[in-house]
């Protein structure tokens, strides 16, 4: 860290000069805090991005079993309507054109 404050860092930001002003001083805080905001939002981003993934995940699972339990209710259904049409046909009762 001591090699990025005198060489590196010094050319970029010129601290001497900074820190005598005091307006230049609260300018060097916010590019701080710029620079830390920045860092933290990635961390941030990352944690809300496993977060969405997963939730993502469960919801596909959630949709497979409703999907699922929908497409075993239409054959249920499906059946019934089978067995009440036949029943007609043992008892003799007309089915209803459709018009």
């Amino acid at each position: 860290m001591t090699i990025l404050w005198g060489g590196v860092l010094e050319q970029v930001l010129p601290f001497k000069e900074i820190l005598a002003s005091p307006n230049s001083a609260w300018a060097l805080l916010a590019i701080v805090l710029v620079i830390y905001v920045m860092r933290d939002s990635g961390k941030r981003e990352e944690r809300l991005t496993g977060i969405i993934d997963s939730s993502l995940s469960e919801q596909t699972k959630t949709l497979n079993h409703i999907n699922t339990s929908l497409l075993s209710l239409k054959d249920a259904l499906c059946d019934v309507k089978g067995r009440v049409e036949d029943l007609e046909v043992l008892i003799g009762i007309e089915k209803e054109e459709k018009k």
